[in-house]
């Protein structure tokens, strides 16, 4: 049975962080028949009423015989999706910053914890003609791809699966125990302004200089 139910699901987060700070995040999840009967029910209805608490409209739809579970949500910056998301506390976060003159680089790692949720999950289900142990290891091995955008390529080193352009892209289980790890580096912009006026004040300075020499040349010739 658990060989059957496993990879009945596929789905996706994505969060992509745009130009001016605002964040979009979009969810899909696409099961089949067998995953549909775990979720239906209370626990579809325990998901809507979550949602709908941050403003969060599920959208439910057929695509053949498997069912696609979808939801989007922008916020005007990250603070707003944390204070938005209230006491969902599903991430240990660790961060390490380390300021440089021309940038900032940021040491990310990010341990879901999706995993205590499961017993959660379980009591919403409902009875289920399903023993437990199938359960949760069907549970335990529902995968998702949890997909990073930033405006503009600025990763380090990083343990993603995937690595395209601005996008980096983790293959998630909600028994994983492995963080997530990257290095962001962010250009310090106005220490590099700063360098930047300096070094067009030295080239200016130097040609005036330049010129003046040259003058007096010429005059001492005459």
């Amino acid at each position: 049975m658990l060989v059957l139910l496993s990879g009945c699901s596929k789905g996706t987060a994505h969060v992509t962080v745009n130009k001016n700070g605002s964040v979009d995040f979009a969810v899909n999840m696409k099961v089949n028949s067998r995953a549909e009967a775990l979720i239906s029910g209370k626990m579809e209805d325990a998901l809507v009423n979550k949602l709908k608490d941050q403003g969060i409209e599920l959208e439910k739809s057929q695509d053949g015989k498997s069912t696609v579970y979808e939801f989007m949500k922008s916020y005007a910056s990250f603070e707003e999706m944390k204070a938005l998301s209230g006491d969902l506390d599903i991430v240990d976060l660790k961060l390490d910053t380390k300021d440089y003159w021309f940038y900032t680089k940021y040491d990310v790692e990010a341990k879901p914890k999706l995993n205590s949720y499961i017993d959660t999950i379980m009591d919403n289900m409902g009875s289920l003609s399903l023993s437990k142990p199938i359960i949760r290891a069907f549970l335990q091995n529902m995968a998702f791809d949890f997909k990073l955008t930033l405006p503009v390529d600025l990763y380090g080193d990083n343990n993603a699966n995937v690595e395209d352009g601005r996008t980096l892209t983790w293959n998630v289980t909600l028994a994983d125990t492995e963080p997530i790890q990257m290095q962001v580096y962010v250009p310090n912009v106005w220490n590099i302004v700063i360098v930047l006026i300096i070094l067009v004040v030295v080239i200016v300075t130097a040609i005036i200089l330049f010129v003046r020499k040259r003058k007096q040349r010429n005059r001492k010739r005459f």
